[in-house]
């Protein structure tokens, strides 16, 4: 067993925010701006994965509040918080985008369920988004009560 806090990598800049367990040799780091895969044993970053705006010259983009869909899959919410992003952790690259635009507000966050087939999206005008990892369909919950 590893402890994230004791081990020193020089290539994670800026602060942790979020660490997943791909599998018992590989951690998904989360800094705000970039997911990073980190090697455990060696304590090396392995892949960079990045988001890529698209109407700014291919400039790199936050993903935030990330969650593993299985062990070659992050789904993460875009640095716009509008759309949800699937990654693949094994070339860092997008795989696709999930929108709901039918849907208005911004993504507050993300829950995906353990198995990776369920993802929740909570958006900031009382709606959850509920989507069907398998087949990418999206049903809404609207007003969420807070409380």
């Amino acid at each position: 067993m590893y402890n994230l806090f004791f081990i020193k990598v020089k290539e994670i800049h800026g602060d942790i925010e979020q660490t997943l367990m791909i599998d018992d040799r590989r951690a998904l780091v989360s800094t705000g701006r970039r997911l990073k895969i980190l090697d455990l044993p060696s304590a090396v970053v392995m892949q960079v994965i990045c988001g890529v705006c698209s109407y700014d010259n291919g400039r790199n983009k936050r993903l935030l509040s990330p969650g593993l869909l299985n062990k070659e899959q992050v789904l993460a919410v875009s640095g716009g918080r509008r759309h949800l992003k699937i990654m693949s952790l094994i070339t860092g690259k997008l795989v696709k985008i999930l929108r709901s635009d039918d849907v208005g507000g911004q993504i507050e966050s993300l829950l995906v369920s353990r198995d990776g087939s369920t993802a929740v999206s909570f958006k900031d005008c009382g709606s959850a988004v509920v989507w069907d990892m398998s087949t990418h369909a999206y049903r809404v919950l609207m007003s969420i009560a807070s409380y």
